[in-house]
Order: structure tokens, then sequence, then C-alpha cells
């Protein structure tokens, strides 16, 4: 399965919250995790929208993302994170 998290970035923040989300993603791939950081191209005047990626993720990834969300802060500057998921299609 591979988790698509999107959510919008306040242009005050971009800063922090790249830090942060480098950390935490740094942090998951000691859990074999592939996993890429990506924003939308061109940004809104007031907010950049963000995508982690996380690639080939094994049941139970998502409580061990939750948990390095917490831990790493990234809850109190983003709001409103969706998770998609999504798996590959077979022939």
């Amino acid at each position: 399965m591979h988790l698509y998290i999107y959510y919008d970035v306040p242009l005050a923040a971009v800063a922090e919250v790249e830090r942060r989300a480098r950390a935490m993603q740094a942090e998951l791939t000691s859990h074999c995790v592939r996993a890429r950081l990506q924003k939308r191209s061109p940004a809104a005047a007031h907010a950049e929208t963000w995508m982690e990626v996380y690639e080939d993720v094994a049941d139970g990834f998502e409580v061990l993302l939750a948990a390095a969300v917490e831990r790493c802060g990234l809850a109190e500057l983003v709001c409103d994170r969706h998770v998609e998921r999504f798996v590959d299609v077979a022939l």
C-alpha cells in the first residue's frame, strides 16, 4: 500500500514545517519505508499545499506515522492532514 498525505502549510510556517517533516520522515525510514516530501507548484498566495508520500508500507504503518507526527510536533503547525491510500493494480 502507498500513503499520500496532503495539507496546507501557511507561508509563515514553511521553514519550520519542513524541518519537522524531514525529521519525521528520517525517523520513519528506519522502518524500511521510502518517504518523499513534495509541494504543489505554484503555491497559493497564503499557503503551500504539501504532500508526504510513503511507498510500500506494511500493515500497521499508520500507527507508527501517527505517533511520529505527534513526536515531531507537526500537528501543532498544520491541521487537516488528508490521508489517501492506494494499492497497485494487479495485472
